[in-house]
């Protein structure tokens, strides 16, 4: 979570650059933060959301896009969850096929809180996370 507001880009220190993404209430807000040895190699950054934001890497092995997601905590109004989920669905479809794609800080709710994890899918996009998962996590595979 970020509470910086609008869409963009800033080098943060020791070659490190932060593409994120946050409305103006400085509420929810996401980032990636890309490491100076990858930096030049980021093809494409897209914004879904102040909660859902990717960026596509081009390494030696093909592309690896990388999503980072900050899910509505428990209690959150369901229209909204419904909301986040139906968008981090459709950005993970929308992953170029045969990309490696990683979803870091992944939610798994439980009891208003979130857990980090990180799930990844190779070609087949077929997910993997922790074995134990309330309604909420479940709903994100």
């Amino acid at each position: 979570e970020t509470r910086w507001k609008g869409a963009k880009a800033r080098e943060i220190g020791e070659g490190v650059k932060l593409y994120y993404n946050g409305e103006d209430t400085k509420r929810n807000g996401v980032a990636i933060a890309v490491a100076e040895s990858l930096k030049d190699y980021i093809s494409a950054v897209n914004r879904v959301s102040d909660r859902i934001m990717a960026v596509r890497i081009d390494t030696k092995e093909g592309y690896w896009t990388i999503l980072s997601v900050y899910a509505p905590q428990g209690g959150c109004p369901e229209c909204e969850q419904d909301e986040f989920y139906q968008r981090l669905d459709d950005a993970i479809r929308l992953t170029p096929e045969g990309d490696y794609l990683t979803t870091a800080d992944c939610p798994y709710p439980d009891e208003g809180t979130r857990a980090t994890s990180a799930m990844v899918w190779a070609c087949a996009k077929e997910a993997t996370g922790p074995p134990d998962k309330n309604s909420d996590g479940l709903r994100s595979t």
